[in-house]
């Protein structure tokens, strides 16, 4: 099972490089169409190079929010994984 279509994430790469004024963040390199086997991962990449890029220059309200109301695509992270779980158990 996938979590998001491709049309989904394309447009949410699509969405993130419209958001951005390229003058105040390099996000060229994130930019290219893809193509091939891999084009959903490099995609997923792209995007997640763009929030770092833009994190990077302090700029992260520059981005578009996004909401649903169908929670049951939304990937949950185990608890054992997060970084709270890691510092409660580290900590008592």
């Amino acid at each position: 099972m996938t979590l998001f279509r491709e049309d989904e994430i394309l447009h949410a790469k699509d969405s993130r490089m419209r958001a951005i004024d390229e003058q105040t963040v390099n996000i060229k390199s994130f930019c290219r169409k893809r193509i091939g086997e891999n084009k959903i991962k490099a995609s997923v990449d792209d995007i997640i190079g763009i929030w770092s890029a833009v994190d990077e220059a302090g700029l992260t309200d520059q981005l578009p929010s996004y909401c649903t109301i169908n929670i049951s695509r939304i990937p949950v992270l185990p608890d054992e994984m997060t970084d709270v779980a890691f510092r409660k158990k580290n900590c008592f």
